[in-house]
């Protein structure tokens, strides 16, 4: 199964930033084996700095890896 991708282009700051949540939950809540999930921030500006931030404090996220233009959140096991 691929990994979730949200591609946040075009949104504002806030915009991205509760669809990232939903994201997170999302994926989080289901019963994936891969327990990753790909945000296509681009490489400047608001969006890719504010995403960062958020995810830094998350509760569910584990690991985050910058992966050019994308960001890679690997979430916390369920066990």
């Amino acid at each position: 199964m691929p990994v979730p991708e949200l591609d946040l282009h075009g949104m504002t700051k806030e915009e991205a930033i509760a669809e990232v949540d939903q994201m997170v939950d999302q994926c989080f809540c289901s019963d994936m084996l891969d327990r990753r999930v790909r945000f296509i921030t681009g490489w400047g500006g608001v969006i890719r700095p504010a995403v960062s931030s958020y995810l830094v404090a998350h509760p569910l996220v584990k690991e985050i890896r910058e992966e050019g233009p994308t960001t890679c959140v690997i979430l916390e096991d369920l066990n």
